[in-house]
């Protein structure tokens, strides 16, 4: 018995430094890790990248976050990316950090079809020139600070900094309008109007299929189709929609167009609103208002 009990002291006699040394490390590594919060009021994953070089930029992704989750990471330098948003963030061992995400929400004025239209475009992070194009998106996170974005083609620019609480996550709500060209009996597959804003700084133009909503910000806009053009006043939270007019040059049967085409040298066609060019017999959508036809020669 006796034996017994000095074989076990020596053993825990040479076990004890081990198990000192292996508590020891223990602590260095928890001590050597810091601690990553990114609040939001909603669920949602974010993503992070560890820089680790700045010049020249080079890094690395690390992993996916989760917004209201605790994330250990180790010390360093790194990048945090939200919709349209960016965050460049430096943790050192033991430290905690938190970061404040903003939901946006962008609500359209009737319930969205997957067929129907509303995209944002943005500078995710602008180093690396980087462009973040959604489409059908209508909830975003959005990192704290000043962010600008591209909504339907209409630049908007969001200041977080102006919100009430700094410290806390907040939701913004923006209202959208919307508007489309109705569909009609025997319309052609992808059948489609073009739309752009009236005087805006920048030169933009989505195109839309007729039937189908586009979804923007309140504003002046241009609707475009077959050669002929609308200038539309689109309130906030209007349905605006427009019915197509119909136009047909029709050539009596007594009339040989090919004969025609021999002596003119080209096919006979017909011009509507200098620069747009119609076939014969055709009957083409347009919008409702004046035109000026011209045959050709």
């Amino acid at each position: 018995m006796e034996l017994g009990k000095r074989g076990l002291l020596s053993r825990l006699r040479a076990i004890g430094p081990l198990a000192l040394i292996l508590s020891l490390s223990s602590c260095k590594m928890k001590e050597q890790t810091g601690e990553l919060l990114v609040r939001a009021p909603n669920p949602d994953n974010y993503e992070i990248y560890r820089i680790e070089s700045e010049e020249p930029l080079q890094f690395i992704s690390e992993q996916i976050g989760s917004y209201n989750q605790s994330l250990k990471l180790a010390p360093g330098h790194y990048l945090i990316l939200a919709d349209c948003s960016y965050e460049s963030v430096i943790l050192r061992p033991g430290e905690s950090r938190t970061l404040i995400a903003h939901q946006v929400i962008f609500n359209p004025p009737v319930a969205p079809d997957p067929a129907d239209s509303f995209s944002i475009q943005c500078n995710r992070f602008s180093k690396t020139k980087s462009r973040q194009h959604l489409s059908n998106r209508y909830t975003l996170n959005i990192l704290h600070g000043t962010r600008d974005l591209l909504v339907g083609m209409v630049p908007m620019q969001i200041k977080f900094d102006d919100v009430t609480d700094h410290n806390s996550p907040q939701v913004l709500s923006y209202n959208l309008t919307g508007m489309r060209v109705n569909a009609y009996e025997g319309m052609k597959p992808k059948t489609s109007y073009f739309i752009s804003p009236v005087n805006g700084l920048l030169s933009v133009t989505e195109t839309q299929e007729f039937g189908h909503w586009q979804f923007l910000l309140a504003g002046q806009y241009r609707l475009e189709v077959n050669g002929t053009s609308l200038d539309i006043d689109l309130k906030e939270g209007q349905q605006h929609e427009v019915k197509p007019a119909f136009l047909k040059v029709a050539v009596s049967e007594s009339v040989n167009l090919t004969t025609s085409s021999n002596i003119l040298g080209t096919p006979s066609y017909v011009e509507l609103n200098q620069g747009h060019w119609l076939d014969l017999n055709e009957v083409y959508p347009v919008l409702p208002g004046t035109a000026t036809l011209k045959m050709n020669g």
